[in-house]
């Protein structure tokens, strides 16, 4: 089947950090680390952080709309010919490079399997106490669930949702997701300072499954 196995972190991103003394006769392979440190291993990029169907949004008639998968392919292609171009010689930036830059980093943050996974919980929690106020208005009266509406205040059809499309977010296919994510992340980020670490160390920079993380130098009181 085409286009089944997908990586929720790109080959091409990952061919960076592989082993530059690897035999020419041996498939290119990265060093793994787990997370104590204990378990070392060689993989190949194309073996790492892949999910059959992953971003794959499946159509009510069957068929499959790999639009999200495509989308993330073309990021990742001109991603790797501006890392490897102007990135590699440390130019300067056009304004559509940079934004570019900007986009493919929105899409690492929100591609991954840890992070989707972890929003799906959070939409999962909000559809569980949905669900339970649901069951306990329908386990009321029609006079009492009367009375009950000026308690639960007014309804703003463009801030909420139902439990059906709360029940998508948790339940379906994270392809949508990733790519609202992004369409909300890329103003943003396109107000920040960039800034492009280099080093000359032979050992270089260290990367994993979740490539790419927020700070907020100001986190909020309290913490």
């Amino acid at each position: 089947m085409k286009l089944k196995k997908q990586h929720w972190v790109p080959q091409s991103y990952l061919k960076a950090w592989c082993d530059p003394e690897a035999s020419a006769t041996h498939d290119p392979y990265v060093w793994c680390f787990s997370k104590d440190g204990k378990e070392v291993k060689k993989r190949a990029p194309k073996n790492l952080f892949l999910q059959n169907e992953f971003y794959t949004i499946h159509l009510d008639d069957g068929a499959r709309d790999l639009t999200v998968e495509h989308g993330l392919a073309g990021l990742e292609d001109a991603f790797v010919s501006l890392r490897d171009g102007r990135l590699s010689k440390r130019s300067v930036l056009s304004p559509e490079e940079d934004l570019l830059l900007r986009a493919f980093a929105g899409a690492m943050k929100s591609r991954t399997r840890g992070h989707l996974q972890h929003m799906q919980r959070q939409f999962k929690s909000a559809l569980d106490m949905g669900e339970s106020v649901r069951q306990q208005m329908l386990a009321r009266s029609p006079s009492e669930r009367i009375g009950m509406a000026p308690s639960l205040g007014p309804m703003d059809p463009e801030s909420s949702m139902t439990l059906e499309e709360l029940r998508e977010l948790a339940e379906g296919s994270v392809g949508p997701m990733v790519v609202a994510e992004v369409q909300v992340q890329l103003p943003i980020l396109s107000q920040m300072n960039l800034a492009v670490l280099c080093t000359d160390e032979p050992l270089g920079f260290i990367t994993s499954d979740m490539p790419c993380a927020w700070f907020d130098p100001k986190p909020t009181r309290g913490r």
